[in-house]
């Protein structure tokens, strides 16, 4: 849930960004966009099958201890290239989440009963993202 709640952060706050940076609205949409984008989708297949071959309780810890601290970092940020590189870090930590999270799902929970936990799971999505717009 929190991963989402902080994608969407960014989105209401780009024409802050945009009048503090001074930055177009291209550029805007690259940051909010393929710059995370490009990150998240390029190693989340080999982040899975890194996932199958190591604890994944602690690849989601690294993992969540990697997109939080450069969420922390984005707020630190004094131009636009390292807040680019800060939401790059995101992406390469928000990779290592998803993957291993459905994997354990599916070993924790007997077929019966693993489409109600991965709705559960899903659920924290559509959370994350109304939450982030009433904050």
């Amino acid at each position: 849930m929190f991963n989402f709640i902080d994608r969407q952060i960014l989105a209401i706050l780009l024409p802050q960004i945009r009048d503090e940076f001074g930055t177009s609205d291209a550029y805007l949409g690259f940051l909010a966009g393929t710059a995370f984008a490009l990150f998240y989708v390029t190693l989340g297949i080999p982040v899975a099958q890194y996932a199958d071959r190591c604890n994944r309780r602690n690849l989601i810890a690294a993992s969540v201890a990697l997109w939080s601290a450069m969420t922390a970092v984005s707020g630190l940020v004094a131009n636009v290239w390292q807040l680019t590189a800060a939401r790059i870090g995101v992406g390469i930590g928000e990779a290592g989440c998803s993957p291993p999270a459905h994997s354990m799902i599916a070993d924790l929970f007997p077929p019966e009963k693993r489409s109600s936990a991965m709705g559960f799971y899903t659920l924290g999505i559509s959370t994350g993202i109304m939450t982030a717009y009433l904050a």
